[in-house]
């Protein structure tokens, strides 16, 4: 009896949680988003560039990160002579978080040439708003 009940607060955990919500969110492939695997690598893209970085610092297991993926990928493929489109899964980038300031997923922070932050936009529906105005 204790395994069931055991086996069953773990699926409403996790139903709760978002583990089972949608599908997660896949590597992008394609050239207009970047997945980024290292915290270097991220820091060497937002700081060489000479246009402007947007970058979606996300977890895979975060609902909102799921919707907005698709919408971050759709804006990146309309939108890239805008600039370069980055993601960040915060799960795998070692310290990303840490040195961003990230303490709510999703976080999109868009940084000007030369690596200056531009601007900070934490939430649905706060991220795709912004990216509807840019």
């Amino acid at each position: 009896m204790k395994k069931i009940l055991f086996v069953i607060v773990c699926f409403l955990t996790a139903s709760q949680s978002g583990v089972f919500a949608d599908q997660p969110i896949q590597k992008v492939s394609n050239d207009s988003v970047i997945e980024v695997s290292t915290l270097d690598e991220l820091k060497q893209i937002i700081s060489s560039l000479k246009k402007r970085v947007f970058v979606d610092f996300y977890s895979p297991h975060c609902p909102p990160c799921k919707r907005l993926s698709p919408i971050f990928k759709k804006y990146a493929n309309e939108n890239s002579s805008k600039g370069t489109f980055v993601k960040v899964n915060l799960n795998e980038v070692s310290g990303a978080g840490r040195e961003y300031d990230i303490s709510s997923m999703p976080t999109l922070l868009v940084f000007g040439p030369g690596g200056k932050l531009q601007d900070r936009v934490v939430g649905i529906p706060k991220i795709p708003n912004y990216l509807k105005e840019q």
